[in-house]
Order: structure tokens, then C-alpha cells, then sequence
């Protein structure tokens, strides 16, 4: 996602060029359809084919139906060793494609997207892009997908079945974590001590639920292991449809509504810290008094 795996060799492609280059890939890429019902084109995630330009294509793959090292040397026998780069711990195979078909056009970035074919299409989903938003549509907004993503993965990093608090810090948790490609996915981490003992480490270690609940005999085990389910994580999480998780806008409506003050200044606070981790553009100071109410 976004672009940046070939900086210099692709660029931005059009509105009006996405379906060509989507339709050279599959003429040329031959075991594409091993999926029978699978078209490219309408299992595009993200903007591209939305919105004017994007700087990328990214593509929906179910992970159950493709062998990814297979995939990438198909892809390689097709592009060219210098532009393709795949990702198996991402799940994720990037490519340089030639746009339109023809290289003399440029590249464009496309990647594919390797995992639950249904979860990714709300987990990647991007709204269309728009100055003049009417009330009520919930497929566009003022802000591009990431905003709205990382505010899900907010909501969800406050959303924990037991947390254990020392000196006003969270030291275990037991809750879930929003992946991109696997669903809310629930862990055991806690900040160990460390090997002095004076004090706790920064970064969260993991645990087997057994692992977690020997050191923590108390903790409240997990409602699930895995929600792949859209409609069953956005109840889990507020309440709502996946219609209402569309854009910024409609979520932080529902966050509002959903959550008490506290609660909701705290999820707040942990959006705008992801924001800054990802050197992403702070949301106005108009939009956090209207949205965030902050």
C-alpha cells in the first residue's frame, strides 16, 4: 500500500488507467483465475479506481487459493526479476507493471494482497475522496483510508477483555489487534521486568494464552481467538454495521455515540499517537473540535 517499493521507477496512475493495466495483468498473468469467480477488477482494494490518481493498485487475493512463491515467479517470468519484490511475511507480492500495458507509458505499482478475501475488503477499504461531502454518504470523505484505519486499530487496541495497570501504565493486556489480513486477532502481551528489576521494558512480549495465564493467574481470557467476520467485529466493537466504518467522518460518529468521555479521550489519544508513529498529517484543529471532539 502506497506506492513507495519502486520510488523513482513507478508513478501515479490515473483514474482512467487503472482498468487497462488490471486488464493487461490478467491477460497476462495465466493463472490468475484460480479462482473461478475472481475478477481482478472488482477485487480492487484501497483508491485506485476511485479516486483521479492513485498512487498504487492494490489487489484482493484470497490466501487459501494461490501458493505465493509460485505467484512471484510467474511474475518474474512476466516483468522482470528488477520489478517484482515479494513479501512473504507480509503476505504481500509488489510489482512494477507497465501501465496500459505498455512500458513506453510508465510503471505503476501494483500489489497483491495475499488473505481473508471478504475481511480485507473492509480492512483496506478506502472511501472516495471528496471536498463537497454531502451528509449522510458514508462511502466519501475529506480524508484518505489510513485515516479511518487507524482509528479502527485505536478503537480496537482500547477494546481489551483485561488489562493490568502499574504506576498509571498498562503493563498486560489481553484483547485483540487489528490486522489487515487475519481479522481482530487476540493476544497475551505483558512489558516484562527487566533483568535488573528496576523497571519494565517499553516493548509488549507475547504469550501462549497458558504461558500468559501462568504468570497472570487472574486475567480474563480472550472472547475469541480470531474475528474474521466484518459484521461480528463491527458489533464487537461499537455496535454498528461495517456501512457505518466506512470513512473518519461516519466512525468517529459512531465512536461518539458509542463510548463514554473518558473512554472516548482515551481512544483518541491513541489514534493521534499511531498518527504521529506513521509521520501521518494530524487531522486540523476544525476537524478534531467537530469529529474527535477534542
Amino acid at each position: 500500500m502506497g506506492g513507495k517499493a519502486f520510488e523513482g521507477v513507478t508513478r501515479r496512475v490515473a483514474k482512467v488507467e487503472v482498468g487497462t493495466t488490471v486488464t493487461w495483468l490478467m491477460n497476462n498473468w495465466k493463472d490468475w483465475k484460480l479462482n473461478p469467480d475472481l475478477n481482478l477488477h472488482q477485487s480492487l482494494l484501497g483508491s485506485a479506481g476511485k479516486n483521479d490518481s492513485s498512487g498504487d493498485i492494490d489487489i484482493n487475493l484470497n490466501i487459501s487459493a494461490y501458493d505465493q512463491a509460485k505467484v512471484a515467479q510467474q511474475m518474474i517470468s512476466l516483468l522482470g526479476e528488477d520489478n517484482v519484490k515479494p513479501r512473504p511475511g507480509n503476505n504481500q507480492i509488489f510489482m512494477a507493471v507497465p501501465i496500459n500495458g505498455h512500458p513506453s507509458q510508465g510503471l505503476v505499482q501494483v500489489d497483491l494482497m495475499f488473505g481473508n478475501y471478504e475481511w480485507q475488503k473492509f480492512s483496506y477499504f478506502s472511501p472516495v475522496a471528496t471536498d463537497n461531502l454531502l451528509w449522510g454518504n458514508h462511502k466519501a470523505s475529506y480524508f484518505k483510508g489510513l485515516y479511518r484505519t487507524e482509528l479502527l486499530k485505536a478503537i480496537t487496541a482500547y477494546s481489551s477483555d483485561w488489562v493490568l495497570v502499574e504506576n498509571d501504565e498498562v503493563i498486560a493486556r489481553v484483547g485483540p489487534t487489528f490486522f489487515h489480513d487475519k481479522g481482530l486477532v487476540w493476544r497475551y502481551r505483558d512489558r516484562p521486568l527487566r533483568k535488573d528489576g528496576t523497571a519494565r521494558v517499553k516493548e509488549f512480549k507475547e504469550y501462549t494464552k497458558d504461558e500468559f495465564l501462568a504468570i497472570y493467574p487472574s486475567a480474563i481470557t480472550a472472547l475469541a481467538d480470531v474475528m474474521i467476520d466484518p459484521k461480528q467485529a463491527c458489533e464487537f466493537l461499537l455496535n454498528v454495521h461495517p456501512s457505518h466504518c466506512e470513512t473518519l467522518e461516519s466512525l468517529s460518529r459512531c465512536m461518539y455515540r458509542y463510548f463514554d468521555g473518558p473512554a472516548h479521550k482515551t481512544i483518541v489519544q491513541i489514534y493521534l499517537e499511531r498518527l504521529n508513529n506513521l509521520k501521518a498529517e494530524i487531522p486540523k484543529d476544525d476537524f478534531r473540535a467537530i469529529y474527535l471532539r477534542v
